[in-house]
């Protein structure tokens, strides 16, 4: 508590001095260097926690005198030669704006709407033995009720029949309003996660061959509808649906690759018709 109370008055103070002065307001003195409320403001994230605030002011207070004297005894113990760093500030120079006009470059050229749904198909269907399943999925409609709820029939003459767009809407309606849970969406599901919410652990590909695919189960506190739309079991193909985006990740990173080896052999063409590249 001693440690916050000391802390929070150096916010009150930085907070009084930026109040009252106008000119920088050194908060500390190393030997030649000054930390001004200024640079506090500069480098430290607003909290709206003021115990927060003074302990996070205090660390970096704390951390830049360190510094300082350190950077000072660093000063006196080498030499003018060991403290020249100039090559390797020049070097670093070059790697971060080299660096930062590449991003700019390719973030202008390539983006995710410059992945075609046929380059998707193409990459996928070349590459069909990258995608096995390590897992089974299934694709899935299911509404769950209160045990003997009355909207039980009407949710499964509608969930077990091929709807119409009206029929769609009125099931979605109905399934709000006195549902307790329920998934309607057209997606593939890992098979372990769906378990958790429907009773389905024993389901099989067999049962699946066999058109079992509408299914009524109770517990004993609920009923469940079930509708099962495809099913794959683990070391089959995953679906395109499913491996979309990380083919669209692997496409961007190549077509990135592409960018860059383009941009770097035009730079270089250009430097050596120019002449700029002598041996």
């Amino acid at each position: 508590m001693r440690f916050f109370r000391k802390s929070l008055i150096i916010i009150l103070l930085l907070t009084t001095i930026i109040a009252c002065h106008r000119k920088p307001s050194v908060v500390v003195s190393v030997y030649d260097k000054s930390l001004t409320v200024e640079d506090l403001q500069n480098m430290l994230p607003a909290y709206s926690d003021a115990e927060d605030s003074a302990l996070v002011t205090q660390q970096f207070i704390n951390a830049w005198i360190e510094q300082q004297v350190m950077y000072h005894e660093a000063k006196t113990k080498l030499s003018v030669k060991e403290m020249d760093f100039s090559k390797e500030i020049e070097d670093y120079t070059q790697m971060l704006a080299i660096h930062t006009y590449e991003n700019k470059y390719v973030n202008a050229k390539i983006t995710r709407a410059s992945i075609s749904e046929e380059e998707i198909e193409n990459y996928y269907k070349s590459h069909l033995s990258d995608f096995q399943l390590k897992q089974n999925i299934i694709k899935v409609n299911f509404v769950k009720f209160p045990i003997d709820h009355p909207q039980i029939e009407p949710s499964k003459n509608l969930l077990f029949k091929q709807r119409s767009q009206a029929e769609d809407a009125k099931l979605e309606q109905l399934v709000n309003q006195y549902a307790y849970n329920f998934y309607l969406k057209n997606n593939w599901l890992l098979f372990e996660d769906i378990i958790k919410e429907i009773p389905i652990r024993n389901y099989s590909e067999e049962q699946f061959s066999a058109q079992k695919r509408h299914l009524v189960m109770n517990d004993s506190t609920y009923t469940y509808l079930v509708n099962i739309i495809d099913f794959k079991v683990s070391e089959g193909i995953s679906p395109l649906s499913m491996v979309k985006e990380k083919i669209i990740d692997i496409l961007l990173q190549q077509k990135r690759m592409s960018a860059l080896k383009d941009l770097r052999s035009k730079a270089m063409e250009k430097a050596k018709n120019k002449g700029e590249i002598l041996y």
